[in-house]
């Protein structure tokens, strides 16, 4: 495992007291994560339908996989209602 995370053996046991810590911290932080995406997606939405689209930009946000929903700023995010992109 420590192989695969690019991190030496000795630092692994030395800050985690065995793989039940370890997989309990990877839990908690993906969740945590999950958790900011799904309030970035879906927090502003007060509408039916800007639920809808909030809904359909969270999966794409998420089927593009980790990278885009960590750190872009954009991912889950529309143009106003007049702006560019708007379905005439």
């Amino acid at each position: 495992m420590s192989a695969r995370a690019g991190v030496p053996l000795g630092s692994m046991t030395y800050h985690f007291s065995g793989i039940d810590e370890l997989l309990r911290e990877a839990f908690t932080r993906f969740a945590d994560h999950i958790v900011a995406v799904f309030e970035r997606c879906l927090g502003s939405a007060e509408t039916p339908e800007q639920v809808r689209e909030a809904v359909t930009d969270l999966v794409h946000a998420l089927s593009k996989g980790p990278g885009v929903t960590s750190s872009s700023p954009t991912s889950c995010t529309r143009s106003p209602p007049d702006g560019p992109g708007t379905a005439s």
